[in-house]
């Protein structure tokens, strides 16, 4: 049996303390999980202080950090993305994207897979996430379980690739991200584990990932200017989920830490 914990993604750039909080009451509210995996798209709007930031998310006992399309966005993220061997980018960017799609892990019970995928957007075109996933499993033939972490904003296509590997062997589960806010579709069939979004990790105040005052001078005055944000809650979304035997889902359950209370 193992068991994960699949948190959302962040929004902005956080408070570790308060997210080292989080953790801890995630680690003594389930005791069994053997891996915590985030989605680190957010981070990488941070230009000057990327690997720092991606340093001291590790620091606090997160194994592994997915990504969705600001993988290119920053000097700062691609320089990590060579350097750093637990983040993995989108497999369906463009060729020559440095860093990994995928990643095996070794557990207790055996070896998975985590492969991230991006939607692709009007103002950001990426090779078809479907037929590049396909191509990935005919490569590499029955393998290990996989686990699919599939950003950005359409949920047509999310929902269609849980479609159609819903009969596939070894089992592929696939956990959405990029709305900054959870669905309600979480859901087990024949062992397989979908949700269309995770949900975030951030700023209970946020907007679209940014302090309200930074979004209002973005968005209404057309001013690129930062402003301080009055301190607000931490909330950190996820799902746990537990595997038993052929990595089949057996259990799924969302949850949501809020710091401080």
């Amino acid at each position: 049996m193992l068991e994960l914990l699949i948190l959302g993604e962040i929004s902005h750039e956080i408070n570790f303390a308060d997210f080292q909080v989080c953790l801890g009451v995630m680690k003594r509210k389930f005791p069994e999980a053997g891996i915590i995996t985030i989605n680190a798209n957010g981070l990488l709007r941070e230009s000057n202080r990327i690997e720092a930031l991606l340093e001291k998310l590790f620091e606090t006992g997160v194994d592994l950090a997915t990504l969705g399309n600001q993988a290119l966005a920053r000097v700062g993220a691609r320089r990590a993305l060579e350097r750093q061997p637990r983040l993995v980018r989108p497999m369906n960017l463009p060729p020559g994207c440095p860093g990994q799609g995928a990643v095996e892990l070794e557990t207790p019970e055996g070896k998975i897979w985590f492969v991230t995928l991006f939607t692709g957007t009007d103002r950001f075109p990426v090779d078809d996430p479907i037929g590049v996933f396909e191509s990935f499993c005919s490569e590499r033939g029955a393998g290990a379980p996989i686990f699919v972490a599939f950003a950005g904003p359409d949920l047509a296509i999310k929902k269609a690739l849980a479609w159609r590997v819903s009969e596939r062997e070894p089992c592929i589960h696939v956990f959405g991200f990029g709305l900054g806010a959870a669905t309600d579709d979480l859901c087990i069939r024949g062992g397989r584990c979908t949700v269309s979004d995770v949900g975030m990790v951030g700023s209970e105040e946020l907007i679209d990932g940014l302090p309200p005052q930074v979004w209002w001078n973005i968005n209404r005055l057309r001013v690129r200017e930062s402003a301080a944000s009055p301190a607000s809650a931490l909330l950190v979304d996820g799902i746990r989920i537990v595997l038993g035997t052929g990595s089949r889902a057996q259990k799924a359950e969302r949850f949501r830490i809020r710091h401080p209370q």
